[in-house]
């Protein structure tokens, strides 16, 4: 009986690895042609909750953020971003 459980935790763990290792090579990667993707903030980054959007430009990338605090966490400088809507609109 105790073997037979044994067994079983074997098989399980072996179902497990290799449903995981399919996973990892299904994972679809970046090709060369695919388009850059707008970087998101750092955890831990804490930005205050109003709109005044920005538009964030660096060679062809372009990426909208709700105000320049998200942007920078998000890695973009100030001068890489430009207003493009109302004034500070509280959330």
């Amino acid at each position: 009986m105790q073997r037979r459980v044994i067994r079983l935790g074997m098989v399980a763990l072996l179902i497990c690895a290799v449903s995981i290792g399919v996973g990892q090579v299904l994972a679809k990667k970046p090709k060369p042609n695919d388009p850059p993707t707008c970087p998101t903030g750092a955890p831990g980054c804490f930005c205050p909750t109003y709109y005044a959007p920005v538009l964030c430009e660096k060679d062809e990338l372009e990426c909208v953020y709700s105000n320049q605090c998200f942007a920078g966490c998000a890695g973009w400088r100030t001068n890489q971003c430009t207003p493009i809507g109302p004034g500070p609109v509280p959330l």
